[in-house]
């Protein structure tokens, strides 16, 4: 879910509310533009960069690192997801 949903968008209010400065990753650009808005609105003067890609595409930690090279980040915090269903023994390496 990245930063726009369950655990992720929980790690990011958290994150607010001790004034880090955030760089969100979300496959949907409206709904981090969204949460920019909430935090904006609650008061935050944190610095909010958004990343919107889809990190499950091949291309998307090259776009992530270029989108970021220039910052200096000091926690990463990986909340994006997936799920498979079946005997992990039988699931293909490559995803």
């Amino acid at each position: 879910t990245g930063a726009t949903d369950g655990i992720g968008k929980a790690v990011v209010n958290e994150l607010a509310k001790r004034e880090f400065n955030l760089v969100l990753v979300g496959r949907r650009k409206d709904i981090l533009d969204q949460i920019v808005l909430d935090l904006k609105r609650s008061g935050s003067r944190i610095e909010i960069k958004n990343v919107p890609l889809d990190v499950s595409k091949e291309d998307s930690i090259a776009q992530l690192i270029e989108a970021t090279q220039n910052l200096e980040v000091g926690l990463f915090v990986a909340a994006a997801g997936f799920g498979s269903s079946g005997e992990f023994k039988d699931l293909p390496i490559k995803a």
